[in-house]
């Protein structure tokens, strides 16, 4: 005898509070088929922008995956060959030579510490994450950093508008709108905060606009299209389209970050290749040349 909105937030890791606060309004406002038809068409567009994104950055991550698998590889199998073959010339070696050698057989001797180091880092690094001052911080410093920052805000702006848009129509009320979208910001404390003081400036009498521009969050496009929206009363119709604007500003500054990222690793694992293959040949050169 239960509702479906209720049903579906028994299963909260499935469906997502804003998901079951969209449905629960499409039974109260006797249009459920139509609110579900919105659902469906926004979860289809959050997944496709996701594929995109994996998409882009797959190629990048990957070669960053081979990049230091064949440094491993070349430090722990090919130079030590090298090194034997070496001991027979009964010469001195290079100094880039000898350095590469010691890397070696620090690498050999040691690379099981510096393993179990690495995991150790990532665990305490994603439990410091977890906590709220940690996750904080780490959202600050990404925010500051060029590229990715801008991208965080992007997506925000995309997020905002698309669950706003799909949340006021299917008649939810602005004060719970902003309510649900403080809960969208989970892995984004500072959205969150500002949302959250949306919410109080709005329930004091200012408009939607004001309360955008009083953060110093959110853009000026997105706070110049609110007030056009506001104005016109196409609020709703105004931020679907500026959701379709930033989904595309976001696509395209992933494949832009994807490719340049794609040039630096391409860039490094030719300089990294290149310098092991000087110092292993060095010797033999100055064999050859004396």
């Amino acid at each position: 005898g239960g509702t479906l909105s209720d049903s579906m937030r028994a299963h909260p890791k499935v469906f997502q509070d804003e998901w079951c606060e969209v449905v629960r309004c499409g039974e109260l406002s006797g249009e459920l088929d139509k609110v579900l038809t919105r659902l469906c068409e926004q979860v289809e567009e959050v997944q496709a922008l996701r594929a995109k994104i994996t998409s882009a950055l797959f190629y990048p991550v990957m070669i960053l995956f081979v990049s230091v698998g064949a440094v491993l590889v070349m430090m722990t199998v090919v130079v030590p060959t090298f090194k034997s073959m070496f001991a027979e010339f009964g010469k001195e070696l290079p100094g880039p030579t000898l350095k590469l050698v010691a890397i070696s057989d620090n690498l050999r001797a040691n690379g099981g510490t510096y393993a179990l180091m690495l995991v150790i880092g990532a665990v305490m690094f994603r439990s410091w994450v977890r906590t709220e001052g940690g996750k904080r911080l780490w959202t600050r410093f990404l925010m500051s950093l060029p590229v990715i920052g801008d991208l965080m805000v992007q997506s925000a702006m995309q997020k905002f508008a698309l669950n706003l848009s799909n949340l006021l129509s299917s008649g939810v009320s602005i004060l719970e709108s902003l309510d649900i979208v403080r809960g969208v910001y989970r892995s984004n404390p500072a959205y969150q905060d500002a949302t959250a003081r949306m919410s109080v400036q709005i329930g004091r009498g200012a408009t939607l606009t004001q309360a955008l521009a009083s953060t110093g969050l959110f853009t000026s496009y997105m706070v110049n299209m609110t007030r056009i929206g506001e104005e016109s009363g196409t609020i709703t119709e105004t931020h679907a389209e500026v959701a379709r604007f930033y989904r595309g500003k976001v696509e395209t500054t992933v494949q832009r970050l994807a490719s340049q990222v794609e040039t630096v690793l391409i860039i490094l694992m030719s300089i990294m290749v290149a310098a092991v293959l000087i110092a292993l040949y060095l010797p033999m050169f100055e064999l050859s040349a004396g």
